[in-house]
């Protein structure tokens, strides 16, 4: 994977925590708290390496009602996508899909779809909580895996994870999530750092710092060289992403929102 790629990939797993073995999640702890997005939100995200606009990223929640058996599911679109300028050098489109129970905010289906360069990879799963298992194929063979009760997925911990009240909590409030990649769960946190105020193109807003719980020496250069710009009112959007690699820095921004659930009250000007 080249340097672009990675980069990429890395802010597909931006959602407010990294692997680590920090936690070990019980599900009565993990009930979630409101809604803080609704059918029909749109997210969109420029990513930046260097003083390079490398790609882009998009978070959209489908406006149509869907069912999985009777109970009614979240439709759920990550994509990740190198812009035409960086093509030739190395093509990325890569799509994620979760649909996710509205009542439990536990993925029920995952699939993604992956283009990095030569690279191609398509997976698919269901989670069956009765049994504990997630049943699909990765890599065209068919896979199952012993999960816990409580299981999200790359695209629905964005999602679950915001249905925090982070707002309400003490600073150094932890939260711990159980993620399923690549035939496997990892458990993952999260630790509310405090406020500050942000300036993008977008405009000033009041910030909460949240910081993923990250495993040194693998891709980063220390515990806390990820920070998540979260704005401080109801709907906890994403408004920056700042990161320290072996092979540079990051910064991740976002440039459209619409059809938010919440005023955006955390916009100071």
């Amino acid at each position: 994977m080249t340097r672009f790629g990675f980069i990429l990939y890395l802010f597909m797993l931006w959602p407010v925590m990294a692997f680590s073995p920090a936690y070990l999640v019980e599900n009565e702890d993990l009930e979630p708290e409101y809604r803080p997005f609704k059918k029909g939100e749109f997210l969109k995200f420029n990513i930046h390496y260097g003083f390079i606009d490398a790609g882009e990223a998009t978070f959209q929640v489908n406006d149509t009602d869907l069912y999985i058996g009777e109970k009614k599911h979240y439709s759920v679109l990550v994509t990740g996508r190198s812009y035409r300028s960086w093509d030739y050098f190395f093509k990325v489109r890569d799509y994620y899909y979760s649909y996710i129970d509205s009542g439990t905010m536990r993925p029920s289906i995952y699939s993604r779809s992956i283009l990095e360069g030569d690279y191609r990879d398509k997976e698919s799963y269901f989670f069956d909580y009765g049994k504990n298992e997630a049943r699909g194929k990765s890599q065209g063979k068919d896979t199952s895996v012993n999960i816990p009760f409580d299981m999200q997925d790359l695209a629905s911990m964005i999602y679950f994870a915001r249905s925090f009240k982070f707002f309400e909590k003490e600073v150094g409030y932890e939260l711990p999530i159980n993620v399923f990649f690549g035939s496997s769960w990892f458990e993952c946190g999260a630790r509310f750092d405090g406020y500050e105020n942000i300036t993008t193109k977008m405009g000033t807003f009041k910030c909460m710092r949240i910081i993923p719980e990250l495993v040194s020496g693998r891709v980063f250069k220390g515990q806390d060289d990820m920070i998540v710009y979260v704005t401080a009112d109801e709907n906890q959007v994403p408004i920056r992403i700042e990161s320290e690699i072996f092979i540079g820095s990051i910064k991740v921004d976002l440039v459209e929102y619409k059809n938010l659930s919440y005023p955006l009250t955390s916009k100071i000007h």
